[in-house]
C-alpha cells in the first residue's frame, strides 16, 4: 500500500482520508493553518477518522499536521481534497516543495490542476510532476463530529472522471490509482473534467432560486427535497445546456447533467424520468440541508470557481451563455462584489491570448509545451 497525505480538513477530506486509511494506506493530512486548528487536534488525539453512514470504520492516520511541507515529504500521492477557496492556500505552498517523484491529484480539480501548472511553469519548476484532476468527490459526505465524517454515498465504479496534464498520462494515473479508488475512470483531458463537475449546474441554481428562503431559516430546509422543483429543474437544464455547447466548442460531447448524476448514484437508488424526479427524491442528497447565507461552497465555491470559468471561456471564445451570465450577475449585486474578475477567468488560466486550439494544446502537452 501507499504513503499518501491528504491535503484539506473539510467533509471530503475527511471521507478520503478516512477511506484510504481503512484501505492500508499510510496516511497524512493536513489542514489549513489557522482555520482547520480544532479539526487536526481532533483527528490528532483520535488518532484517525471515524467513519459512519454507508461506511463504516475507523481509519488509522500516520499523522495530522498543519504543515504541508512536513506532509508533503517522501509521500508519493498527495490528494488536494478541498472547497476551490482553499486552492488559494495550498497551491502556493505545495508548489514550493514538490518534486518530480510525485502524483499531483485535486478532487475534484475545480481548475486547480491548470492553475497549479501555470504556477509551476512561472517558477520554471524542473523536471515537472505529474498533475491530476477529478471531476467529483467519489463520495457524498458531512461532518457528524470532531474527527468523524457520515458518508451517505459513494459513487459506483469508473464513474468519476480522472485527467492528468498532460492528457496522455492519463491512463497511467489511473491504473496507478485504481487499487484505491475504484470510482475514478479516464477522461479525454482535464477540461472534460473540470467542465463535468455536478456541482455548479446545481447549487448556485438551487440556491439562487431559494435565497429568501436559506437567509430566512438559516438554512433549515430541505436543499434537494423542498428546493428543487420542476421549475428550478428547468433552469438547471439550461446551464448544463450552455455548459455542454462550451464543451463542444473546445471538442467534447459531455454527457447531461441527469446523465452524469443517474449513472454516478445508480446502485444507491436513485431514479426519476427527469432532473427534477432524481434529484428531489434522491436517498443519497434529499434531507440534505440547504446553506444559510452567501459564505456557502455552494455560492462561494460553485459561482467563481465554477460558473465564472465557464463564462469567461464562453465570451473568450464566442459561446453564447445568457443563463450562467445571468446568475453571476445576480450574485455579484447580491454580495456587492464583481464575481467575473474575482473569479478564475481566461486571464487566472494564462489564456487570454490563446485561442482554442493553443487551449487544447496546453492540456495535451503540459510542460512539454514550449
Amino acid at each position: 500500500m501507499a504513503r499518501v497525505t491528504v491535503l484539506g480538513c473539510g467533509h471530503g477530506a475527511h471521507a478520503v482520508a478516512g477511506f484510504l486509511a481503512l484501505k492500508g494506506n499510510k496516511v497524512t493530512i493536513v489542514g489549513a493553518d489557522p482555520v482547520d486548528t480544532d479539526r487536526v487536534s481532533a483527528i490528532r488525539k483520535r488518532g484517525g477518522v471515524e467513519l459512519e453512514g454507508v461506511v463504516k470504520g475507523f481509519g488509522r492516520v500516520e499523522e495530522a499536521t498543519l504543515s504541508v511541507e512536513t506532509g508533503v515529504r517522501d509521500r508519493k500521492y498527495v490528494f488536494i481534497v478541498a472547497p476551490a477557496f482553499a486552492h488559494e492556500y495550498f497551491l502556493p505552498k505545495l508548489a514550493n516543495v514538490l518534486d518530480a517523484s510525485q502524483r499531483i491529484v485535486i478532487i475534484p480539480d475545480n481548475w486547480g490542476s491548470l492553475r497549479l501548472l501555470k504556477m509551476l511553469k512561472e517558477m520554471r519548476k524542473s523536471p515537472p510532476v505529474l498533475i491530476g484532476g477529478t471531476a467529483s468527490l467519489p463520495y457524498a459526505c458531512r461532518l457528524s463530529g470532531p474527527a468523524r465524517v457520515n458518508v451517505f454515498g459513494v459513487k459506483d465504479s469508473g464513474t468519476v472522471p480522472l485527467a492528468a496534464i498532460p492528457s496522455l498520462k492519463t491512463h497511467e494515473l489511473v491504473s496507478e490509482l485504481k487499487e484505491i479508488f475504484y470510482e475514478f475512470t479516464g477522461a479525454k483531458n482535464i477540461l472534460e473534467v473540470v467542465l463535468n463537475n455536478i456541482n455548479f449546474p446545481v447549487h448556485p441554481v438551487v440556491t439562487l432560486l431559494n435565497l429568501g428562503r436559506a437567509e430566512y431559516t438559516k438554512g433549515d430546509f430541505d436543499f434537494y427535497g423542498e428546493g428543487v422543483t420542476p421549475s428550478v429543474a428547468k433552469i438547471m437544464e439550461v446551464v448544463d445546456t450552455e455548459r455542454r455547447a462550451v464543451g463542444r466548442m473546445l471538442g467534447l460531447e459531455l454527457p447531461s447533467l441527469y446523465e452524469l448524476v443517474s449513472s454516478m448514484y445508480k446502485s444507491s437508488g436513485l431514479k426519476g424520468k427527469d432532473l427534477y424526479e432524481l434529484l428531489s427524491t434522491s436517498p443519497v442528497h434529499t434531507r440534505t440541508k440547504g446553506p444559510g447565507d452567501l459564505h456557502h461552497r455552494y455560492v462561494a465555491e460553485d459561482v467563481p470557481y465554477g460558473l465564472v470559468p465557464i463564462a469567461s471561456l464562453c465570451e473568450h471564445l464566442g459561446v453564447s451563455c445568457p443563463t450562467i451570465k445571468a446568475i453571476i450577475h445576480l450574485y455579484s449585486v447580491a454580495l456587492g462584489r464583481d464575481l467575473m474578475t474575482e473569479g478564475v477567468n481566461v486571464e487566472k488560466l494564462g489564456w487570454e491570448k490563446a485561442g482554442r486550439e493553443e487551449i487544447i494544446e496546453t492540456i495535451e502537452k503540459g510542460f512539454s509545451q514550449e
